[in-house]
């Protein structure tokens, strides 16, 4: 099985990031996998002492085939440092495993990436791999470690080159779009949430790479797999998250790690419909107020 090298953004989190190291190291595949290790530089005065610690703990990390640590000298954002990083990495290796430093790995994490980019890397109907899931329903009777859904994940996924490329970064057609009503509703079958979002990133109101890959996925109408476990939590819920200040409800998952190591994949793609439509609840409108408002413990 050919493996993917495996990139870690980091930034001001100490604490999660060693976490985030320590449970990646226990996987199966960690010694025979390469890492990639981008630190953004502070932004302001308050965070320089958290970088520096994040750049200490990365100075010094083992238990992988090899570590590649990328320091920046400015910040970049969030954004610009994904879009940047994962790039670089791809054009070495043509698909890669991308994480953040709040994520806290399954044994089998990169077990099932890996599995997964392998299966399906020459099959144009994925975009990409996700290891996270939400606690959806599965049926009893269903098959398979996997389900397919309209709509990717930016916790813990996979890509490959070839599809990461033909991403319209600028989105430049987005005048067209936006007047489109049909394309807009059309657009919102992969969540009620997705055409603000698209309108708030080209107003400049937030810094998002994913909301123009979730764009991309609409317009070539493409699949991404996700596990019917989930292969990783994330424990960046607080006030340190870039994105992320409190634990919403359409995040809950029963994350239980295991020692599986071998997956079910279907060969040919086809949208379970009682599990989207159970995938989808977590974006609709009234989930999503309901979870700005409430944390759930």
């Amino acid at each position: 099985m050919t493996l993917s090298p495996i990139i870690l953004f980091v930034y001001n989190r100490p604490e999660e990031t060693e976490k985030t190291l320590n449970a990646l190291r226990q996987n199966f595949l960690a010694e025979s996998s390469d890492l990639y290790i981008f630190s953004d530089a502070a932004k302001n005065e308050s965070s320089e002492q958290k970088v520096r610690q994040v750049r200490e703990i990365i100075a010094s990390v083992e238990g992988f085939k090899s570590v590649t640590t990328v320091i920046a000298p400015e910040n970049k954002g969030l954004a610009k440092s994904i879009i940047d990083g994962v790039t670089t990495v791809l054009e070495k290796y043509g698909r890669a495993i991308v994480l953040e430093d709040d994520l806290i790995t399954s044994p089998n994490f990169l077990s099932f990436m890996n599995q997964a980019l392998n299966l399906y890397e020459n099959n144009k109907q994925i975009i990409s791999i996700s290891g996270h899931t939400f606690r959806v329903a599965i049926p009893k009777d269903y098959e398979y470690d996997v389900y397919f859904t309209c709509r990717l994940s930016s916790y813990g996924w996979g890509i490959w080159l070839d599809r990461w490329e033909t991403i319209d970064w600028e989105v430049k057609d987005y005048n067209s779009f936006r007047w489109n009503l049909k394309k807009n509703l059309q657009f919102m079958l992969g969540g009620e949430d997705l055409p603000r979002m698209l309108a708030a990133y080209m107003k400049g109101k937030i810094s998002s790479w994913s909301i123009r890959v979730a764009y991309h996925q609409f317009k070539t109408q493409t699949c991404t797999v996700y596990p019917t476990a989930s292969k990783l939590d994330n424990i960046g819920y607080n006030t340190k998250g870039t994105n992320t200040t409190r634990r919403k409800i359409f995040d809950k998952i029963d994350f239980q790690p295991s020692n599986q190591e071998t997956f079910r994949f279907p060969e040919n793609v086809v949208l379970n419909k009682k599990i989207n439509r159970s995938f989808l609840k977590k974006y609709r409108i009234i989930n999503r107020i309901i979870a700005k408002y409430l944390i759930i413990k």
